[in-house]
């Protein structure tokens, strides 16, 4: 393999075989971003990529999310706690709704790239089966149990607000029920006729107003995720 091939970022060498190992060098700024997304690109899988750092892995996120924009490619960037062995805090709400939705969308993806950094790669993760078995599903024109769905979102760890405006949120007025669920990118209003779900749509938190409608809502039932 010639150094021309090793340094080319438009058409980066892959292994061939199992347990092959390939160096790319000469690589500078941007141009590793654009070798490993043409490398994505011609790999039939997920590609995961390890950063030596989270500021790392943030600028490849942004750099992958322009090279890779053209097609139909998901990047996806698993997030770092944010926090020490020995801090007494939990991490943001965002943090781990974001975790949560790259679970999620990892168990769906077959072809795209993952990144992580090195750090959070040592991390253990929940079990799938537990991941799965606390998982909420929601569809109009399903018959709901109103108090048995606020009591489920308070055992979870939701706290029962005035307003929604961020992840673990959820409040009741009248028919009306506004949650936002961990590992959804968008707030859901859901507006019940009786016990049966009528529609539901996402909503702004900022402005309070209601927008696009959607048929399901499926999203994690859990606030907190413990170590293994």
């Amino acid at each position: 393999m010639s150094n021309s091939e090793l340094l080319n970022p438009f058409n980066p060498p892959l292994p061939t075989t199992p347990g092959m190992r390939l160096l790319w060098g000469g690589l500078h700024e941007a141009a590793s971003s654009l070798a490993i997304a043409n490398a994505a690109l011609n790999y039939q899988g997920l590609s995961l990529v390890i950063a030596p750092d989270v500021h790392t892995a943030t600028r490849l996120e942004r750099e992958l999310r322009f090279f890779l924009a053209a097609s139909d490619l998901e990047v996806l960037q698993f997030p770092d706690w944010e926090t020490l062995a020995y801090d007494t805090f939990s991490p943001l709400p965002e943090l781990v709704s974001q975790r949560l939705l790259t679970l999620y969308r990892l168990a769906a993806i077959q072809h795209g790239v993952l990144i992580v950094a090195v750090a959070t790669l040592l991390q253990r993760l929940l079990p799938k089966k537990y991941l799965y078995s606390n998982t909420l599903q929601l569809k109009v024109g399903e018959i709901i149990n109103p108090l048995a769905l606020y009591s489920r979102l308070e055992q979870a760890g939701y706290r029962k607000v005035f307003q929604v405006l961020t992840h673990g949120e959820y409040a009741v007025r009248g028919s009306l029920i506004d949650l936002f669920p961990m590992g959804s990118a968008e707030p859901l209003r859901i507006d019940l006729l009786d016990d049966q779900i009528d529609s539901m749509r996402i909503f702004d938190t900022e402005t309070q107003k209601s927008l696009k409608r959607v048929a399901v809502c499926t999203s994690g039932a859990i606030t907190k995720l413990k170590p293994w």
